[in-house]
């Protein structure tokens, strides 16, 4: 029996040998299935990782994506707005356009008429086959003489009663122009310098809206006569008394006009220019200053170089234009001795055009107003609801931008607000794109249904306007930059608005941003943006307290920096400079 165990005993050991073995190779196997899951969920692991990382990316994507998609739409509603805007322009030129040919074809009707008239052939017969026309024109031509001869004698005899000498001003060539009020409240402040301030100019318009302050312009003035034989009697003074002067100034400018120096000694601005030399030294000028770069300017520059005087020049906008053929912006700046930026950013632009080599030449002194002029209003506060009347003082013309301001009064009306926009100013009938403006703008007004909200003043004189002034509650001045480069600087009519505690909702424009500080003295939106305009008239309109701390802004910012009692002070002393280096 026991044997007998023993063999059980055995044949169970075995058995579980057996068994163990057999576990031990599961296990090795099921260790070795686990180091393969483990292999197989590292690489899943890092399969996730990749595809999450790639989930990430496509995310960020289409974040992207979206955010530009969105920009799109907005980018394309604005397309859309300038698209309906430019239409509208187009539609009008096209009105305009027709409108114009109609009217040729009835003048070409009417001078067909006319010529067929008895009058006509009676005149045509004594004017061209009888003698009548060559004796007018040799009585124009004489009678240009003799008034040459009697503004000299007058001109001579009142320079020897000077003891201080004048200093000669020039602008353009028609006086007065009416929206030169900052030009000509210049040339009468020149006076506290101790000299006569003498104008010289060859056109005279009407002087029937000339503010009594520049009266002392017309009763100091000198009108030149572009007379031939007096610019030769002129130059041939100049080539005797100055020698080889003249033609070394026209050596230094043919190379920028590519015209000779035998060319430019006959060119009529030369001659002219010779003439207007001439009749400064008979004023005893000891300086000279004229305003933007056209003729007169280059008639002051050549004066200057010939009688050896002191020059200065104003600068306003039109140095970044290309329009004249004599303008030599560069040259202006070099042989000026004084520059005057009527803001900074005309400084930067002058002296990007000189290389910056003349920058001690070039004062910043904006246009200055009299403020005794347009005294400070105390205005009552408003009730937010009541018709919100606004004030504009300017041609019409393109830079103006005044069709935003028709449509920014357009969408008002359909918020429920009523705005009045008071227009003081006509469009130049010398100016074809100011005609053709003029045209577009009543179209615009007649389009949106608003004439009775905007009224048509035109022009007025200043002793005119303070009725509307006084119940006007915003300046408004929408100005753009056209395409040719044209712009405003600082316009006089923003400066007197100031002065009248005005508040000003105006644009980015020119150097519009050194007058108004946005959130100050009014608001500054971006040009050409109807709604952004039509935006801030609402938030003056809605909120009469602000318009009431903007208005008084607007008068203390004027106090500070625009009356011509702080801004004339630096020209005035660089003037003295010169006069007391020439003692």
């Amino acid at each position: 029996g026991a044997h007998e165990k023993v063999q059980e005993v055995r044949a169970k050991k075995e058995a579980a040998e057996s068994q163990l073995g057999a576990a031990r190779h599961e296990l090795e196997a099921a260790k070795r299935q686990l180091a393969q899951a483990e292999s197989r969920y590292q690489g899943l692991q890092r399969s996730k990782d990749d595809v999450q990382g790639r989930l990430d990316a496509r995310k960020q994507e289409l974040s992207r994506a979206i955010q530009a998609l969105r920009e799109a739409e907005q980018t394309l509603a604005h397309s859309e707005a300038a698209l309906a805007q430019e239409t509208a322009h187009v539609h009008a030129l096209e009105e305009a356009k027709s409108l114009m040919s109609k009217q040729v074809r009835e003048l070409q009707q009417e001078i067909a008429r006319l010529l067929q008239t008895p009058e006509f052939r009676l005149g045509n017969f004594l004017w061209n086959k009888l003698p009548l026309g060559r004796i007018s024109r040799m009585a124009k031509k004489w009678y240009q003489r003799l008034f040459n001869a009697k503004e000299r004698a007058k001109i001579k005899h009142k320079s020897s009663k000077q003891r201080e000498g004048a200093a000669v001003v020039a602008a353009c060539w028609q006086w007065p122009i009416y929206s030169h009020t900052f030009v000509y409240q210049e040339m009468v402040s020149l006076r506290q310098t101790g000299l006569d301030v003498q104008l010289f100019h060859w056109d005279l318009g009407g002087t029937d809206q000339l503010h009594a302050a520049f009266q002392y312009l017309y009763d100091n003035r000198t009108q030149l006569q572009p007379e031939w034989e007096t610019h030769k009697k002129d130059k041939e003074h100049f080539e005797r008394t100055r020698p080889g002067r003249l033609r070394a100034f026209l050596e230094r400018i043919s190379p920028l006009c590519g015209k000779s120096v035998d060319e430019l000694e006959k060119a009529p601005i030369v001659m002219q220019a010779c003439t207007f030399a001439r009749t400064a030294e008979l004023a005893n000028a000891r300086y000279l200053h004229s305003y933007f770069f056209y003729d007169q300017s280059f008639m002051a520059m050549l004066a200057a170089w010939l009688l050896e005087l002191p020059r200065g020049v104003s600068c306003y906008a039109d140095h970044m234009m290309d329009d004249y053929e004599f303008k030599f912006v560069p040259l202006h700046i070099e042989l000026a001795d004084v520059i005057v930026a009527t803001s900074a950013r005309i400084k930067q632009e002058l002296s990007e055009l000189s290389g910056g080599r003349f920058d001690d030449k070039i004062v910043v002194k904006p246009n200055g107003v009299d403020g005794e002029r347009f005294p400070p209003r105390a205005r009552p506060l408003r009730r937010a609801d009541e018709p919100f009347e606004v004030l504009s003082v300017s041609r019409i013309e393109p830079k103006k931008g005044l069709t935003h301001l028709v449509e920014a009064m357009a969408e008002l009306k359909k918020r429920g607000h009523t705005v009045i926009a008071h227009i003081i100013g006509s469009k130049d009938p010398n100016s074809a794109g100011s005609v053709e403006y003029a045209e577009m703008f009543e179209g615009c007004i007649a389009e949106h249904g608003l004439q009775d909200q905007v009224i048509l003043h035109g022009m007025m004189k200043q002793e005119e306007m303070p009725p509307i002034i006084e119940k006007c509650r915003a300046f408004v001045a929408p100005y753009v930059e056209t395409e040719s480069g044209d712009k405003d600087g600082i316009p006089t009519a923003m400066l007197e608005a100031l002065a009248s505690s005005l508040p000003i909702i105006t644009t980015n424009s020119g150097s519009i941003t050194e007058v108004v500080d946005d959130g100050a003295e009014g608001l500054v939106v971006a040009q050409r943006d109807s709604a952004a305009y039509a935006d801030a008239l609402a938030k003056v309109i809605e909120d009469p307290q602000l318009e009431l701390q903007m208005a008084a802004a607007a008068r203390a910012r004027f106090d500070r920096d625009f009356d011509i009692r702080v801004t004339e002070e630096r020209l005035h002393e660089r003037i003295h400079g010169f006069l007391d280096a020439q003692d």
